[in-house]
């Protein structure tokens, strides 16, 4: 059936894409100092877990869906105790 297979190429194109960008991240965006791996092991751990959720959904998703769940994740994100906090402290040293 036409519609299958056209519905298959744009599965397959989208999935290449993805593939594409990831082989096209820059060298600089992980840290590699042990200062920034510190940083990264103490954020908070529902912080960390919703970001990895976040990353296996968008796997499966359109990327209108990708959009939504990001959405929602971002507003999930921000109703949590680590978001006021880390607001909290940020605004402390705005002050400063």
């Amino acid at each position: 059936d036409a519609a299958a297979l056209a519905d298959a190429y744009t599965e397959l194109r989208t999935a290449e894409h993805r593939l594409q960008l990831v082989d096209l991240a820059p060298a600089h965006v992980l840290p590699t100092d042990a200062e920034a791996l510190d940083r990264l092991a103490a954020a908070p751990p529902t912080a960390m877990a919703a970001t990895k959720s976040l990353f296996y959904k968008l796997d499966m998703l359109s990327f209108l869906d990708g959009m939504s769940a990001g959405i929602v994740a971002n507003a999930d994100a921000r109703a949590t105790p680590e978001f006021r906090a880390g607001v909290e402290r940020f605004m402390g040293r705005a002050r400063e």
